[in-house]
């Protein structure tokens, strides 16, 4: 339910037509590969604004794994952070991806915070991360 709720495509257009967002995508003959999201920040961190940018997704199928899809989308979603941005840059990452961290801690990010995603009927624990 939450997936079909969060990833159905009227739900993706809205998403994309929001101000201050922008997406790019890696796809291969039609089949969708990867894809990163930023916009205004929305984390629940004390120091958090909404004139600073958020890095909200960035997927890379199993498929497409292991090809440098994803560090390369995070080059340019961080380029586009850093033009768009007053302030620090945010990303909120699922505690138990390690992979995720260690990526993002290479590009300067630190933990600087925690909270609750809520996924459908239960909460994931997420780390904010800040650079800057």
């Amino acid at each position: 339910a939450f997936l079909d709720a969060s990833f159905n495509a009227d739900t993706i257009r809205t998403k994309m037509a929001e101000r201050g967002a922008a997406w790019w995508v890696a796809e291969r003959d039609g089949e969708l590969l990867a894809f990163a999201n930023t916009g205004p920040n929305t984390l629940p961190h004390p120091d958090g604004k909404s004139s600073h940018a958020e890095l909200r997704r960035l997927y890379v199928s199993t498929r497409a794994q292991g090809l440098g899809l994803g560090t390369k989308l995070l080059a340019i979603a961080l380029e586009w952070m850093e033009a768009n941005s007053d302030g620090p840059l945010w990303i909120g990452v699922w505690s138990g991806n390690l992979k995720a961290q260690k990526l993002y801690a290479a590009y300067g990010f630190e933990k600087a915070g925690e909270y609750r995603y809520p996924v459908g009927s239960w909460f994931d624990d997420e780390f904010i991360l800040r650079r800057g």
